[in-house]
C-alpha cells in the first residue's frame, strides 16, 4: 500500500474482512473513479469479443499493434461484415447480435476470469454497468494532415493529423491502427 487510502483500506481489510466492512471500503470510493475503472473494464471485454469473433469474419491478412493487455489487430482491408454492426459493451443485461457473438463474450469474460455476476452485485454499482451498443467500424471525418517543418522550412520526421470522431469512439484506435499499417509497409 502506498496511498494513504490504500493504507486505510488494508487496515480494514485485515481487521475486518467481512461483507460490510469491504462494502464500507468501496463506498468511499468516488463515483468517478470507479466509473473510470468500469468503462476500462467494458472496453477490455469488448476488445476481446471482437478478438474473438474477428476471424470468422475476415480471412484476410491483419495489422497488429502491441497493447498494455495484448496485441490489438485490424483486418487489412474493409470487412464489409461489419459496417454497421453494433457490438454492446459489457453488463448485466445486454443483447448480442445473434449466438456467435454472444458466445465470444462469453469466451472473453472467461478468457479475463470475469463472471456475469459481478455485473449484478450491489445495487449501487448496478448504474456504473449499463450496456452500450459500440459500432465495429467507425470511420474518422474531416481527415486532414500535414508534414512538420521547422523554422527553416527543413522538413520533420513527425505528422501533424487533425479528425473528428462520433462520441464513444476512441482516437487512440484510430492511431494504433495507423501506426500497425505503417509498420507492416516499411
Amino acid at each position: 500500500a502506498q496511498t494513504t487510502y490504500e493504507k486505510k483500506v488494508f487496515d480494514v481489510l485485515c481487521a475486518d474482512g467481512t461483507a460490510p466492512a469491504v462494502l464500507a471500503v468501496l463506498r468511499q470510493i468516488s463515483r468517478e473513479e470507479v466509473s473510470v475503472h468500469i468503462a476500462a473494464l467494458q472496453a477490455a471485454v469488448w476488445n476481446q469479443t471482437v478478438r474473438l469473433a474477428l476471424p470468422r469474419y475476415w480471412t484476410g491478412n491483419f495489422w497488429v499493434a502491441g497493447g498494455r493487455c495484448g496485441d490489438y489487430v485490424f483486418p487489412a482491408g474493409v470487412c464489409p461484415a461489419f459496417a454497421g454492426m453494433d457490438i454492446p459493451t459489457a453488463a448485466a443485461r445486454l443483447t448480442m447480435p445473434d449466438v456467435f457473438w454472444k458466445n465470444c463474450y462469453e469466451d472473453a469474460l472467461t478468457a479475463e476470469g470475469i463472471s456475469t455476476v459481478l455485473f449484478r452485485r450491489w445495487k449501487l454499482r448496478q448504474g456504473y454497468f449499463s450496456s452500450t451498443p459500440r459500432p465495429l467500424v467507425v470511420v474518422p471525418e474531416h481527415l486532414y494532415w500535414e508534414k512538420q517543418h521547422d523554422n527553416g522550412g527543413q522538413l520533420l520526421s513527425s505528422l501533424r493529423l487533425s479528425f473528428v470522431l462520433q462520441p464513444g469512439a476512441y482516437a487512440t484506435m484510430f492511431l494504433k491502427n495507423l501506426s500497425a499499417r505503417q509498420r507492416r509497409s516499411s
